[in-house]
């Protein structure tokens, strides 16, 4: 039938009417935050989070774009993975330490231990968000900028313009301050009453508001080399592991146990 015209059926004849493939499937997406109609939204398979975004009316007046938080449910899976490998390799880590027994260089046992029962909590403690960095300026304005095809069960939570900028991990007083332009990631972490007897002083980094990480350089606190913080930025003053001889690999299991809190933080916030 090439619908020219009409084909006279006969006796006995069947006819086999298709369904389109994948028709009946419905795919979502939630639009969260500073959204004019925030909600769930089903698309096409192979549509853009731009072209669904057009169709929720854009962004209120009030959003704060590079905050954005863009999660994916295939990430988090593999988030899940990865943190439930960090635990058993610790578990290992410290029974191994309990059975030997080990004094390590300018640390008693304890300590090592008290070291080890401290990464092990962050982690247990911790929940995969599966978020992805996007610049959504750019997805909504830049032609040019890579296409996000949306997958189902896909969340973008947009927060409102924020005024902050956070300290978390080895510091005296995790907290949030003011933000005022010039403050430099040393200003801040000494509002916070300045690193813990076990921070890692020369691995400080900062999250930036869209989820992107900038690292220090073969230096203290950036080495007076100014980074440019600005509202909804945190900085990062993580646990020294190098200390302990055992968990040298192990220097970045804080940073990923810190950037997942980060994700769940900018959701839970909103």
């Amino acid at each position: 039938m090439n619908g020219n015209g009409a084909e006279r059926l006969q006796s006995r004849d069947r006819l086999l009417v298709k369904r389109i493939p994948e028709y009946a499937r419905q795919r979502t997406v939630s639009l969260e935050g500073e959204i004019e109609y925030p909600g769930e939204y089903t698309f096409r398979k192979g549509e853009s989070l731009q072209s669904v975004i057009r169709r929720a009316g854009g962004l209120t007046d009030n959003a704060f774009p590079k905050g954005a938080v863009f999660t994916r449910e295939d990430l988090k899976r593999r988030e899940a993975q990865r943190l439930k490998e960090a635990e058993e390799r610790l578990k290992g880590d410290l029974l191994g330490q309990q059975l030997q027994g080990e004094d390590f260089a300018n640390q008693t046992n304890a300590d090592s231990e008290s070291t080890l029962e401290d990464l092990l909590d962050q982690v247990q403690d911790a929940r995969p968000v599966g978020r992805m960095v996007i610049d959504l300026q750019a997805v909504l304005n830049d032609g040019e900028y890579q296409s996000i095809r949306l997958q189902d069960g896909d969340t973008l939570t947009v927060p409102e313009i924020p005024q902050s900028v956070s300290v978390f991990g080895e510091v005296q007083f995790p907290t949030s301050h003011l933000h005022k332009p010039g403050l430099t990631a040393e200003d801040y972490i000494d509002r916070s009453g300045g690193p813990t007897a076990q921070a890692d002083e020369d691995r400080v980094y900062v999250v930036k508001a869209d989820g992107s990480v900038i690292l220090p350089e073969d230096s203290n606190w950036f080495g007076g080399t100014p980074t440019n913080l600005g509202p909804g930025d945190t900085i990062i003053m993580p646990i020294d592991v190098d200390r302990i001889s055992q968990l040298k690999l192990w220097t970045n299991v804080s940073q990923i146990v810190y950037q997942i809190a980060l994700g769940a933080a900018a959701v839970g916030n909103l």
